[in-house]
């Protein structure tokens, strides 16, 4: 939390594998935080710097791009269903859970996680 703000992850666009259309953001970042998406199959609970790691199992960064929150607290990033990390698939009837890791001053945190059921 920042200020009493939940840093609060969000998706947008179809869960259908095969439409291609899921933007994963987040919002209530300190401005001007560096951070990038990890995804899992399983989830926990693994207290980790600052805040809590709610990801499982293998974890695969999602995206190889570094990406800052800029002057309003926000990052989004576009998921290439078809590029994923390390030869992964999502298929219909899948859950994956997502969460961003960011820079937090000298330390780490998280946001909160987002899990969802491929269709």
């Amino acid at each position: 939390m920042i200020g009493g703000a939940a840093v609060v992850a969000l998706a947008t666009g179809r869960l259908a594998v095969g439409d291609n259309d899921v933007e994963l953001a987040v919002h209530g970042l300190p401005p001007d935080r560096f951070g990038y998406f990890l995804m899992a199959a399983d989830t926990s609970w693994i207290p980790v710097a600052s805040g809590i790691l709610c990801l499982a199992g293998p974890q695969f960064r999602l995206d190889s791009n570094i990406l800052n929150s800029g002057p309003a607290g926000v990052v989004t990033l576009t998921v290439d269903l078809t590029n994923l990390p390390q030869g992964q698939t999502f298929a219909p009837g899948q859950t994956w859970l997502f969460q961003l890791w960011r820079r937090d001053g000298p330390s780490s945190n998280f946001s909160s996680n987002l899990a969802f059921t491929w269709q």
